[in-house]
């Protein structure tokens, strides 16, 4: 009701609540996703946020969205992102839900000639942004590049090749 009425003070107002109100729809999504998947346990649940998440971020590329080639945003408030970006907000979902960061780390390796990044739980379980299906770690071949414990991960604004956890890569 408060958008209708927004609309009758003019085009701009409406464009900037309508604005407004997505902004906070989006922002507030982790925390729905997490609801969502709040009664399942284990790998349906990593089903779930990978799912879930997949879903709600448009993919983008930074230097389209932001002008740059790098930035690293986690559950971005515009709903739109590209593939770390996707990872931290799964990360955020899954701490929402119980999960330890301590089990969660950020991959980044060469991917035909670009960089890909994905979330590894338990270095075991992989939550990617081009599959809605929960992978195997050691089923990735790709060379690894840099894999961050989650908690680094989210101070980073961009890959740092100096930061790669070099025994959770080891232990792949």
């Amino acid at each position: 009701m408060t958008l209708r009425k927004a609309f009758l003070f003019g085009a701009g107002f409406g464009a900037l609540a309508g604005f407004l109100v997505a902004a906070y729809m989006v922002g507030s999504s982790a925390r729905a996703r997490a609801t969502r998947c709040a009664a399942l346990t284990g790998e349906k649940q990593l089903q779930c946020v990978t799912r879930e998440t997949n879903k709600a971020i448009v993919v983008t590329n930074d230097l389209d969205h932001y002008g740059v080639d790098d930035v690293w945003v986690e559950d971005p408030a515009d709903g739109k992102g590209d593939c770390e970006d996707f990872a931290l907000t799964k990360a955020r979902v899954l701490q929402q839900l119980g999960w330890s960061a301590s089990r969660m780390q950020l991959a980044v390796f060469g991917y035909g000639k670009q960089a890909h990044a994905v979330l590894v739980v338990d270095n075991t379980y992989v939550l990617d942004n081009l599959t809605p299906w929960v992978g195997r770690w050691k089923g990735y071949s790709p060379r690894a590049m840099g894999v961050y414990p989650i908690e680094v991960a989210r101070k980073l604004s961009r890959f740092t090749p100096g930061l790669m956890n070099t025994a959770v890569a080891a232990g792949r």
